[in-house]
This record gives structure tokens, sequence and C-alpha cells, in this order.
């Protein structure tokens, strides 16, 4: 794949499916299939396996052992949060050019923040608090990046919906755009849940290495039709 893919929406009949899915008000599992189909097809798998997406991998299995220093130094957790993005945004812009960084990114966002958390917002929570809680649901690192995993397919979905969401409102039972962000964060939910029901294993130094045949079986788990359909 080249570096030149656009995140605009595609003119061919794998990508139009879908809009005309969602305007029959067609089952989500449905839905979900169709998007993941026409990303396999359009070889998004292959772009998420990236060099510059293994980057993102990489500095979660390093925030296994490095974070919990970093939020109790840390004036704020979110800082610490924020250097750790920031630094790996840059590794990985230095790696590739992919497209896909900017959803990798807001995953592993989503995936650190999501951890740390505890029934607070973060900027809420003392630094030795968070540190704590991150020590305390972090799992492994391979646990880590069965989360990041899921918030990928999250990201992708969610991306997709709104990108199209001009040519939905309208459609079937999508008069607004209250109701299609409601069809996002569903849709962008079961494609999460598809993801974890992947076996992510291995020691810290094999996960980097793995990365790309988890998130190709992955989407194509979330491109398979519901049992039943004529997908």
């Amino acid at each position: 794949m080249g570096t030149s893919r656009s995140f605009r929406s595609p003119g061919t009949p794998r990508w139009r499916s879908i809009i005309g899915h969602i305007a029959n008000d067609d089952p989500h599992e449905l839905i979900r299939a169709e998007l993941f189909n026409a990303g396999v097809l359009d070889g998004w798998n292959e772009e998420f396996a990236r060099p510059g997406i293994k980057v993102y991998v990489d500095a979660l299995v390093g925030a296994h052992g490095d974070l919990s220093e970093a939020l109790r130094e840390a004036a704020r957790p979110q800082d610490a949060i924020e250097q750790l993005v920031s630094e790996t945004r840059n590794e990985a812009l230095r790696t590739d050019a992919a497209p896909t960084l900017a959803i990798a990114e807001r995953a592993l966002t989503r995936t650190l923040l999501g951890t740390v958390r505890e029934g607070a917002p973060l900027g809420a929570s003392e630094p030795n608090v968070a540190s704590e809680a991150w020590e305390r649901q972090r799992g492994t690192p391979a646990s880590l990046v069965s989360r990041f995993l899921g918030e990928v397919l999250h990201q992708f979905t969610c991306h997709v919906i709104a990108r199209d969401a001009g040519q939905i409102v309208g459609r079937g039972a999508y008069e607004g755009a209250r109701s299609v962000r409601l069809l996002e964060r569903d849709l962008a939910r079961n494609a999460q849940q598809v993801a974890s029901a992947i076996d992510v294993s291995g020691s810290a130094a094999e996960l980097s290495g793995r990365w790309s045949t988890l998130v190709d079986e992955a989407f194509r788990r979330a491109a398979a039709p519901p049992a039943g359909s004529d997908g």
C-alpha cells in the first residue's frame, strides 16, 4: 500500500452498499460485517499492520512498566499520558507516514485513559491514585494490546460512520445527527466486542511481532456476516 490513501469516502460499490444497509435499517451486526468487509477489500487491515502502527504497540507494551512512575511524578495524571502519546506520535511519524496513525493515536489514548480512570474523570485524580489505578488495572502487556486492538476497531468504525454521516442523515430511521452518532456508537462497540474475543498472548517482546496477524484476524472476524444473513 502507498502513503497517499485518502480518508474521503470512496465512490465504490462496496462502500456505497454500507449506506444501503443503513438506510434499510438492517441489523447492526450485518452493517458491521459489510463495513469491515469493505475495509478488508480496500486493504485497511494491511494499513493497520504498517510499521508506524507497531510503534504504538511498542509504546503500550513499554507503558506497562513505565507509566506508573510517570503518573506519580507528573503534576497532573493527564500530563504523563499526553507526553507519552506525543512522544509516540513523533516516533511513529519518523517511522512511517501511514494515514492510519491518527486512528492509532486515538486508540492508544483511549486505552491509556480507560485503564487509568477509576470511576472519576482523570483530572479529578491525584497522581498517586492514578498510578495505583494503572498498576491495578493494566493486567499483562498482552492484556493492554488486546484492549488496544479493540480500540483500533472501535476507532476505525467511528471514522467510517463519521466520514459518511452526510450520506446517512435523512435515510431510513436516521433523520438527524444524533441518530447517526448513536449508530456509530453501537457499531463501534460491536466491532470492539469482536476484537475482544481474539486471543492475544505472548511475552512483551513477542507482541509487536504478532500485531500484523492480530489486526488482520480482527478485521476478518468483524467482516464475517452474522449467521442467517445472505452475506
